[in-house]
Formats: C-alpha cells, sequence, structure tokens
C-alpha cells in the first residue's frame, strides 16, 4: 500500500527569512508621522499666536521717543583769593528759564465735518475722539515723516490728527 502524502502547510521560505531581517521597531509603522506632524504645527501655531499678539499690543502702544530736555548745570564762577582759599559767591546766581512757546494747532474744515482724533499717528490706530473744524488745541508734538499732529485733548489725554486737516498758528 502506498503511503498517502500528509498534508502539510506549505512554507514560504522567502516570506520567513524577510520577516526575520526585518524587525518592526527598526521599520515603524505608517502612521508614526502622525505625532510628529502635530508636535510641528502645535510650533507654528504658538509662533503665529504670539507674533499676532504682539503686533496687537505694540501697534495700540507705540514706543514713544524719549522727550526730555537737556539740563544745564551752571559753572561756578569762585575764584581764589590771595591766601589761596575760595570764596563762596554772596547770592546764588539767577537761573534763567527758557521761554516756552506753545503752540496751537487749528482743525480745518473737512470733507465729512469733523477730523477723528486717533491714538497714534496713522489710521491704523484707534479713534479716541473728534474734533470740529474752527477748534484749536495746544501742540504736543509732531511726526514729520508721516504728516501727523499730536494734540492736547485735555490736561491727561493727548491724541494725533493728520496735518492734512489742521494749521500751526
Amino acid at each position: 500500500m502506498p503511503k498517502k502524502p500528509s498534508k502539510q502547510p506549505a512554507v514560504n521560505i522567502q516570506r520567513l527569512s524577510e520577516q526575520r531581517l526585518l524587525d518592526a521597531k527598526i521599520v515603524g509603522k505608517s502612521n508614526d508621522r502622525l505625532p510628529y506632524l502635530a508636535t510641528i504645527a502645535a510650533a507654528i501655531g504658538v509662533l503665529l499666536g504670539g507674533g499676532i499678539l504682539g503686533y496687537l499690543i505694540f501697534s495700540r502702544n507705540p514706543a514713544e521717543p524719549n522727550l526730555t530736555p537737556d539740563q544745564v548745570v551752571p559753572v561756578s564762577s569762585q575764584q581764589p583769593s590771595e591766601t589761596g582759599a575760595t570764596e563762596q559767591p554772596t547770592s546764588s546766581p539767577a537761573v534763567v528759564e527758557p521761554e516756552v512757546v506753545i503752540q496751537e494747532v487749528e482743525i480745518l474744515v473737512t470733507p465729512t465735518g469733523f477730523l477723528n482724533v486717533r491714538s497714534g499717528p496713522g489710521t491704523n490706530f484707534a479713534q479716541i475722539g473728534r474734533a470740529s473744524p474752527g477748534e484749536s488745541y495746544e501742540l504736543v508734538s509732531q511726526d514729520q515723516s508721516r504728516g501727523w499732529l499730536q494734540i492736547r485733548l485735555s490736561p491727561d489725554t493727548t491724541g494725533w490728527v493728520s496735518k492734512q486737516y489742521a494749521r500751526i498758528k
């Protein structure tokens, strides 16, 4: 009697050798890029958010130039006496205060009948009030490069108006 061939599963030797050579830890899975891409997207979001926040903060509150005047210290006129000791002046020298000239800004006629007063020298700054034609305000400073004038609205409030619709008296 002939022997019946036993049914053994076919073994694919090439597949087994490839599986042993490729370790799953080395090859990695196809979805391993997702955490990497999420980290990159989060970093970009943080940078953009910080940039936008910084722009909003500094566009509304631009850095003011240092407008402090120079201080002049008078030179002492002490002269040595015959004995070599210095004599003290009998009266203090008079301090001459410079005359402060306050310039005024007159608002001119505008197409809208009023002039917007802004928080900074440009139309991109917030509107903080309105000035009517014919009104005069104290001039605080000028932005020659942009063509804007800073005026005093009240003792503690200043604003900016376009030089196009204002005249310095």
